[in-house]
């Protein structure tokens, strides 16, 4: 069986957009001591980031919500992972 193909990305702001389009949390995977935010490679992921290019309207309440929440993530994870 073929794995999933993932859509990765290392901009958190790009990624707070889709997990508020999608309403779908990423996955987090580490390298090099950066936070790479995971997304299914799916048609519903490249409509959101074609939304969030050409300036979709969101709430800003919600937007930096998710964007904190995501910038939480991504510091717990590199602090649990011993870099600096």
């Amino acid at each position: 069986m073929k794995p999933r193909e993932k859509f990765e990305t290392k901009d958190l702001w790009l990624a707070s957009a889709i997990t508020l389009l999608l309403n779908t949390p990423p996955e987090y995977k580490l390298e090099g001591g950066q936070t790479i935010f995971v997304f299914p490679k799916t048609d519903a992921v490249y409509k959101a980031i074609g939304e969030y290019n050409a300036g979709v309207s969101l709430s800003l309440y919600d937007y930096s919500q998710v964007t904190k929440r995501l910038r939480s993530e991504m510091f717990a994870r590199k602090a649990d992972s011993g870099h600096k």
